[in-house]
């Protein structure tokens, strides 16, 4: 399953930039 998704963020880098982005925002508000 990570293996799909990693790929799916291959073929999409904004997608990939968002969910990085809202790990970073989730680290820093918690």
């Amino acid at each position: 399953m990570s293996l799909l998704h990693e790929n799916i963020w291959l073929c999409n880098p904004a997608l990939f930039k968002s969910q990085f982005i809202r790990s970073l925002e989730e680290r820093v508000t918690n």
